[in-house]
């Protein structure tokens, strides 16, 4: 398996039919394996897994991180060469999964490549920042909040940046393996 996406839901069943049926197009040419990871929903996102055929592994809401981690211990991800963390609201266009697969394996120090987020209507969501630095700080204090980049002509292009937002990641597995998955202390939800 090329990727196993693993789609962390929390009372999220009405939006998760679109992203695991979205799927299969946005992955041509790289296999996908999709796992959903409850967090203690009560609106059984479990019924919309079995009409889709997707394993569903249901459990309590100890945050994303610990969900991602309950994933990545699967026998089933580990053999995948990468993990896609979804969010259940993410729409992927066709042949996403396979562009961020292809750029990936031309960058193998790359550990985590997130694609640019937009909104329905095409415009940029921001989804990238820089770490601050006295001058980044300044200037952000005088211009806009936060360490944001707010320009949508920073999203043109492939950039290294110091932190994403985390909707749509495509981790690579030997570097979640090396940092033994996500920290559990930093609960996010």
């Amino acid at each position: 398996t090329d990727v196993a996406a693993v789609v962390v839901v929390h009372n999220d069943a009405d939006r998760l039919a679109p992203v695991l049926a979205g799927l299969s197009a946005a992955a041509v040419g790289v296999t996908v394996r999709a796992l959903v990871v409850d967090t203690g929903s009560s609106d059984d996102p479990g019924a919309v897994c079995e009409r889709f055929g997707v394993p569903f592994l249901p459990g309590t809401n100890r945050g994303l991180g610990a969900a991602v981690n309950r994933a990545i211990a699967r026998e089933d991800v580990q053999t995948a060469r990468y993990v896609l963390q979804l969010n259940p609201d993410v729409v992927l266009p066709a042949g996403s999964v396979a562009a961020l697969v292809a750029l990936a394996d031309r960058r193998p120090s790359c550990g985590v490549l997130a694609p640019r987020q937009v909104n329905r209507d095409g415009t940029v969501i921001p989804s990238i920042g820089i770490d601050p630095s006295p001058r980044s700080y300044w200037y952000a204090r005088s211009r806009l909040p936060g360490e944001w980049v707010w320009s949508a002509e920073a999203y043109r292009r492939e950039r290294k940046v110091d932190w994403i937002m985390g909707a749509c990641l495509l981790l690579r597995s030997a570097m979640l393996a090396q940092l033994g998955g996500f920290d559990e202390r930093f609960f996010l939800c």
